[in-house]
């Protein structure tokens, strides 16, 4: 610590004893309330609410009529709420209509790829050392996460 004239002071040998009774909120001060509403402040007290008329009510438009004008809550007039499906139908339903079209796509875009390359493959071509095949996987795997990370706006 240093004090106002720049010298260094040694710290205080001083143990602080605060008790559980010590951190009990005290109570705030009440708060002031301006009688007269300044300019540019809107003061909305609960007596001014208890004279407002009710909103009126639309009728609602019968089915394929357009609405005209403001739809106002009526009593009476529910939304039809749809029926929960159990966990497993949903699972289902989630898997036929999400994750099968796309594995569909990816199955058949893999098998353009592998008809476009295969012409260029060469089969009786010498084996590679392992640290060729390892250094080959790393610069395609990294060039993958770059189009990845780049497609996706990461990075």
């Amino acid at each position: 610590m240093q004090s106002d004239e720049g010298h260094k002071e040694e710290p205080s040998e001083e143990v602080l004893d605060i008790s559980a009774e010590d951190l009990e909120a005290e109570p705030l001060p009440p708060v002031p309330v301006p009688q007269q509403p300044q300019d540019g402040i809107l003061s909305i007290e609960t007596a001014d609410l208890e004279d407002v008329d009710a909103a009126p009510t639309t009728p609602a438009p019968k089915p394929g009529q357009p609405l005209t004008g403001p739809v106002v809550y009526t009593p009476g007039l529910e939304v039809p709420k749809a029926k929960k499906r159990p966990p497993v139908t949903e699972a289902v339903l989630s898997a036929a209509f999400n994750v099968l079209p796309l594995a569909l796509a990816g199955g058949l875009g893999g098998f353009l790829a592998w008809g476009i390359l295969e012409p260029f493959e060469n089969d009786e071509a010498v084996r590679q050392h392992l640290g060729e095949v390892l250094r080959a996987m790393a610069a395609y795997g990294g060039g993958m996460g770059a189009c990845i990370a780049a497609a996706i706006g990461s990075g």
